[in-house]
């Protein structure tokens, strides 16, 4: 009698010492689900997949991806905050969440804060931006010189607020232009608007407009400017499970895998530290051009 006391209180026990040690373990055997603000297909679409792929098999645990897109990413960030805040819910966000959500117009329908509704985990990728124009223009000197003769420089974005957006407007600011933003779907509709001459400038990654760069039906000048990929989860996830999701990531991140798919051009951002400064100089800076932001 004695013995089969002694084993179950020693069950008891070790089930305690088991929900107390493991209850807050990342992922805890459940889903984790990837939210993709964009279409399926999309360049920030297929990087999320990839990158799941690589992290169901670090984690042995099964990962899927939602995609929600709209308005620059606003609708993924809203529904991201209405799931359970345990760390199984990750946006997989990129600039254009943080240039539309400063932009108060794109957002008003929006009730977040994006400086204190989120947890900013880890930069996995970026890649240097493009201003895509006409292929009769090689020189970007000469090009600008080309704006400045004409009356107004029409640009294309993809959505207000947008991170294309964005970048469009601090050009003409930086060079005391006149400039018409027009808003397009997709990239692809402004594509074909340049490719007619129709506007004069988009500002984009390489990945959607790569083929047309290589055949030399249009022209891409490179700034300093990057669009990035992150993963971001609510603020009310704990901070011992956002420091367990950072340990994972950062294995993938330097796994072969992810380096061989990915374009990582600002490699000095190494933790979440890191990037939450870096995105704190990033609101900065768009707060600044959202004043006279068309």
């Amino acid at each position: 009698m004695k013995n089969i006391i002694f084993i179950i209180f020693a069950i008891i026990i070790n089930l305690c010492f088991s929900k107390f040690s493991y209850a807050d373990i990342w992922p805890n055997n459940k889903i984790i689900k990837i939210i993709v603000p964009n279409t399926p297909g999309s360049g920030i679409d297929i990087a999320a997949r990839k990158f799941a792929s690589i992290l169901e098999k670090q984690i042995n645990n099964p990962v899927i991806i939602e995609n929600k897109s709209g308005a620059a990413q606003q609708i993924a960030a809203q529904h991201l905050l209405t799931l359970p805040a345990d760390g199984t819910a990750i946006l997989f966000g990129s600039t254009s969440l943080i240039s539309a959500s400063i932009i108060k117009e794109s957002s008003r329908s929006f009730s977040f804060d994006i400086e204190k509704d989120f947890a900013f985990i880890f930069l996995v990728g970026s890649i240097k931006v493009n201003q895509i124009v006409s292929n009769k223009y090689f020189n970007e000197i000469r090009f600008l010189d080309y704006l400045k003769s004409k009356k107004e420089a029409l640009y294309c974005h993809i959505g207000y607020g947008s991170f294309s957006h964005t970048l469009g407007e601090k050009y003409i600011q930086n060079n005391n232009l006149i400039g018409i933003p027009i808003p397009y779907k997709g990239t692809l509709e402004c594509i074909t608007d340049l490719l007619s001459d129709r506007v004069d400038y988009f500002f984009s990654s390489p990945l959607g407009v790569q083929a047309l760069l290589e055949e030399k039906k249009l022209n891409g000048f490179y700034g300093k400017e990057f669009d990035w990929y992150g993963l971001i989860v609510s603020s009310n996830v704990k901070d011992s499970v956002i420091k367990e999701i950072e340990d994972v990531v950062k294995k993938v991140v330097e796994s072969d895998d992810w380096k061989n798919f990915n374009l990582l051009d600002k490699e000095n951002i190494k933790n979440s530290k890191e990037f939450e400064k870096f995105l704190k100089n990033q609101i900065l800076e768009f707060k600044e051009i959202s004043k006279n932001l068309k």
